[in-house]
C-alpha cells in the first residue's frame, strides 16, 4: 500500500523517487491530466462542435431542416474516434480522474465540463441514429450517456453530483426528444429503471454533505491560522468580484487577522451548526421539508455581517438540495407518463385506468408512494 504522510500532499510535493509507491499515484494523475486537457481543445477549441451545440442542438428537432441533419451526421462521422472514446469511457468503471481530497476547495476538477460534453457528444449520436432508423444505437448511447453520469457517484463534492444532475437532464431530454409521446421502448424503460432504482441518491447525499462540511471547516481553519497572507488569499479567492479579479483586500485582511479571531470562532460555529442541520432533513423527502428549508435559509440571512464565511457559503445550499429533489421528480415523471401511457402485452396497446396503480407501481423504480419534491401521491 501507500506509505502514510502526515500534512503532506504528495501531487504538490517534490518529485517522489522512481522506486517510490506515490510514483504510480503521480503517474496516474500526469496520464489523466494530458487526456482530459486533450478532450478539452477537440471540444472548447473546435468551432464545428459549437457550431452543433449553439446553433443546432439548442433548437427543436421538429423545426430541422434536411441541411441541418446533413451538419450533424458530417460532424459524427468527422469525429467517430471521439464518439467511440466517449462509448469507452461510459464502458470503464471506478474514478475518472484522480482526485486529491487534501487540497479542499482548492481541488483540481478537469474533468466535469469534459464529462458534460461527451454526453451532448453522445446525445447527438443518439438522436442522428433515431432519425435514421437505427433505435438500437440511439439506445446504446442513451444508456452510455447514463453509464458516463454514474462515473462520478464516488466523488463526494456538491458540484460533482450537480454535473451528474445535469448529465441526468440530458438524457432524459434525449429519451424524450428522440421518441415520440407513448413509444418509449419498453425495455429502455426497464434499463432505465433498473439504473435509477439501484442508484442511493440519499446516500451519496450524506456522503457528499459531510465532505462540503469538513472541506468548509478546513477552509474556515486556514483561514484563522494560516497567517494573514494566507487568510487575505483565501477570502479574495473565493468571493471574486464580478470581473474575475479578487475580493476586497482590506475586508479580507480584517477578517483574517488576529483580531477577528472571535468573530472566526462564531462563523465557524454558525457553519458548522447550520450544516448539521441541513444534513438532519437529507433522509425525509423535499416535500415534507420544505417549511424547514426555508427556516434555515431564514437563519442564514438573519446571520450577522460578521459571519462571512457562513453567510457566503449556505445560501445556495437548499437551492441545490431543491434543485437534486427537482431532477428527482422529473426522473420519476418520466417513467409514471411512460406507463400510463403504453404498456406491453405482446405488442403496444393504451393503458387502461383501472390499470394505472398497478402498471405504474411496476413502472417506477422507487418504493414511496408520493413524489419527492411535490408531495402528490403517485396514483393521482
Amino acid at each position: 500500500g501507500l506509505p502514510e504522510e502526515d500534512d503532506v500532499n504528495v501531487l504538490t510535493a517534490k518529485q517522489p523517487a522512481e522506486d517510490s509507491p506515490w510514483m504510480d499515484v503521480l503517474n496516474d494523475l500526469r496520464n489523466a491530466e494530458a487526456t482530459f486537457e486533450q478532450l478539452r481543445k477537440q471540444f472548447q477549441e473546435n468551432p464545428a462542435w459549437q457550431a452543433i451545440q449553439d446553433e443546432l442542438m439548442s433548437r427543436p428537432l421538429s423545426s430541422w431542416t434536411e441541411d441541418d441533419w446533413h451538419q450533424l451526421r458530417q460532424y459524427l462521422s468527422e469525429h467517430e474516434a471521439l464518439i467511440a472514446e466517449a462509448r469507452a469511457m461510459a464502458a470503464g468503471t471506478g474514478p475518472l480522474y484522480p482526485l486529491d481530497l487534501s487540497l479542499g476547495y482548492d481541488v483540481l476538477l478537469p474533468h466535469l465540463a469534459i464529462v458534460r460534453s461527451m454526453t451532448r457528444l453522445l446525445r447527438a449520436s443518439a438522436i442522428a441514429q433515431a432519425h435514421d432508423g437505427n433505435n438500437a444505437g440511439a439506445i446504446a448511447d442513451i444508456m452510455a450517456s447514463v453509464h458516463l453520469g454514474s462515473r462520478l457517484d464516488e466523488e463526494p463534492l456538491i458540484i460533482s453530483q450537480l454535473v451528474h444532475t445535469a448529465i441526468d437532464n440530458i438524457t432524459r431530454g434525449t429519451v424524450i426528444d428522440i421518441f415520440p409521446e407513448g413509444q418509449i421502448p419498453p425495455g429502455l424503460l426497464d434499463e432505465l429503471a433498473r439504473y435509477y432504482g439501484q442508484r442511493d441518491t440519499v446516500a451519496q447525499l450524506h456522503e457528499t454533505w459531510q465532505m462540503e462540511g469538513t472541506m468548509g471547516l478546513n477552509y474556515l481553519d486556514g483561514i484563522m491560522n494560516g497567517g494573514w497572507q494566507q487568510g487575505r488569499e483565501r477570502l479574495e479567492g473565493l468571493w471574486p468580484h464580478s470581473d474575475g479579479t479578487p475580493g476586497d483586500s482590506w475586508s479580507a485582511i480584517l477578517y483574517s487577522s488576529p483580531f477577528a479571531r472571535p468573530w472566526q470562532h462564531q462563523d465557524m460555529l454558525a457553519y458548522d451548526r447550520l450544516m448539521n442541520d441541513f444534513g438532519q432533513l437529507l433522509d425525509q423527502p423535499y416535500y415534507e421539508t420544505r417549511e424547514a428549508y426555508a427556516d434555515l435559509e431564514a437563519q442564514v440571512g438573519a446571520l450577522p455581517f460578521t459571519r462571512v464565511f457562513t453567510r457566503n457559503m449556505l445560501p445556495s445550499m437548499a437551492s441545490i438540495l431543491r434543485l437534486v429533489a427537482r431532477d428527482q421528480a422529473q426522473q420519476q415523471l418520466l417513467f409514471l407518463g411512460a406507463a400510463v401511457e403504453t404498456y406491453a402485452v405482446g405488442g403496444r396497446t393504451r393503458l387502461p385506468r383501472e390499470n394505472w396503480d398497478a402498471e405504474t407501481r411496476t413502472r417506477l423504480p422507487v418504493k414511496h408512494a408520493r413524489f419527492p419534491h411535490t408531495g402528490l401521491p403517485r396514483t393521482t
